[in-house]
């Protein structure tokens, strides 16, 4: 679950399913090989390289979750914000992300009298 307005959002839940697999502790201690995708704008142009680091299963999880959201939903933390799920079924396998984008509806109205 992640949600943000005001120009921060993060992931504010973590939760593994069902709760009898009793991992959650593992999630910050099982440490994995994780690539963070780095671009640079330079020549006129962007250049991507893939970086890896050792992180906890966490960190990775939260940092996925939130650069898929990114990419279909490029700047969801900003002004109003909004919030969605990423669900990742492992032994489908399977991705869903569910998003909501939150926004202020204005109605104007003039009268002449």
């Amino acid at each position: 679950r992640y949600d943000g307005g005001g120009d921060s959002g993060d992931v504010s839940e973590v939760s593994v399913l069902p709760e009898s697999l009793e991992v959650t502790e593992q999630l910050a201690t099982v440490q994995v090989n994780y690539y963070y995708l780095l671009g640079e704008y330079r020549e006129g142009q962007y250049h991507y390289e893939l970086e890896s680091h050792l992180v906890s299963l966490d960190d990775a999880l939260r940092d996925f979750a939130l650069t898929w959201v990114d990419a279909h939903h490029g700047g969801w933390e900003k002004n109003e914000g909004g919030a969605g799920v990423v669900t990742i079924k492992v032994a489908e396998p399977n991705f869903l992300l569910e998003h909501v984008e939150y926004y202020t509806e204005s109605v104007s109205y003039d009268h002449t009298l």
